[in-house]
Order: C-alpha cells, then sequence, then structure tokens
C-alpha cells in the first residue's frame, strides 16, 4: 500500500495544498451567514444608539424649557412685584385702585403659578429621563 502511495505521492501532496487552500479560503473570509449573524448586531447596536440619541434630546429639550420658564418666573415675579409696590402706593395716596390694574397684577400671579407649575413637571421629567438612561434602558431593549 506504501508503494501505491509513494507512486501517487506528488499528486497527493499537490491535492492537500490545494485543499487546505480551500480551507483556509473558507477560515479567512467571511460567509453570508456570518454576514448576516454581524448585520443583526449591527442592527442591535443602531436601535441601543438611536434609542439614546432620543433621551438625551428629550433630556436636552427639557433643560432648554426649564431654563426658559426659570427666566420667565424670574421676570415675572419681579414685575408682580413692581406692580405690588405700584398697588400699594396708589391705595395709599388714593382711595380705590384701578380694576384693570388689579387684574393685571392677577393674571400675572396666575400666569406666575402656572409657570411654576409647568416647571415642576418638566423637571420631573428630566428626572425621569436621567433615571432611564442611568438604568440603561436602551441596553436592555437591544
Amino acid at each position: 500500500m506504501l508503494e501505491k502511495l509513494k507512486q501517487y505521492q506528488e499528486i497527493i501532496t499537490i491535492i492537500i495544498f490545494f485543499l487546505s487552500g480551500f480551507f483556509w479560503l473558507q477560515n479567512q473570509f467571511p460567509q453570508k451567514g456570518d454576514l448576516e449573524s454581524v448585520k443583526k448586531q449591527l442592527q442591535g447596536e443602531n436601535a441601543v444608539l438611536k434609542c439614546l440619541l432620543k433621551k438625551n434630546m428629550i433630556l436636552v429639550q427639557d433643560q432648554i424649557q426649564a431654563n426658559s420658564l426659570e427666566k420667565a418666573i424670574k421676570e415675572k415675579t419681579e414685575f408682580a412685584e413692581i406692580l405690588s409696590k405700584q398697588l400699594d402706593n396708589i391705595n395709599s395716596k388714593v382711595q380705590g385702585v384701578s380694576p384693570a390694574m388689579q387684574n393685571r397684577l392677577n393674571e400675572t400671579r396666575e400666569d406666575l403659578a402656572n409657570q411654576k407649575e409647568e416647571l415642576k413637571k418638566v423637571i420631573t421629567r428630566m428626572q425621569d429621563t436621567k433615571n432611564e438612561l442611568e438604568r440603561n434602558i436602551c441596553g436592555e431593549a437591544g
């Protein structure tokens, strides 16, 4: 049997060489199944990134809104204080205040209360979003 193998030694060597090259190519380069698994993995990571981006955008929008509300509250508070002082001065000098001025003060105070309530809601929403990001809600979804 060894005698016959020695006769075909060169052919066997060539066959082994090409087969090993074929197996090396199979292992070295990705196949369709490999690409599908990578594609699924990338889609999962893409979903996580989209979720993180969405949560961060919500957080930034809420922060901008909170800053805007804080500024408006400060301005309205100052305006209400000035208006209240003016009404007190008018009351001390004259018997009675214009109903329009009193209505303006009441409207300002109502707007102020509404903006403070809205600010509380925005701050709560911001805290909820921060908590979701800390708990890695997006990572669990992916």
